[in-house]
């Protein structure tokens, strides 16, 4: 096994729920058991450092939203939801992903027609 190469500057504390996060939104894209334990320990994580403010337009959080904003939009669905979507602290993100994902996503597979940006 390799060994990870030593980071040249350590995640804030909060980057590392966003990790979990990561490992929710595939596993949930990929069908795979898994997703609710790995967005429940983001969630800790987030709260073990006092549930910051969500910052998106900056670091690993930007990718996280930008899967939850594309999924939106390929959905065809009121970009309201991103709106709502970056208003708060990390863990009310969360709780909101948590309830909209499942749903948008399961709407763009069964869709015949992506709405993906030209």
């Amino acid at each position: 096994m390799r060994e990870r190469p030593e980071p040249t500057h350590p995640p804030d504390q909060a980057e590392r729920g966003v990790w979990h996060e990561f490992i929710g939104d595939f596993r949930l894209v990929a069908g795979l058991e898994g997703a609710t334990r790995a967005y429940d320990s983001a969630e800790k994580v987030y709260r073990e450092v006092g549930n910051p403010n969500a910052h998106f337009a900056e670091g690993p959080i930007m990718s996280v939203q930008a899967i939850f904003s594309t999924t939106v939009l390929a959905a065809g669905e009121n970009e309201e939801l991103i709106t709502k979507s970056t208003q708060g602290k990390l863990v009310d993100w969360l709780e909101y992903k948590r309830e909209n994902l499942p749903e948008l996503i399961d709407n763009v597979v069964s869709s015949d027609e992506w709405n993906l940006p030209e």
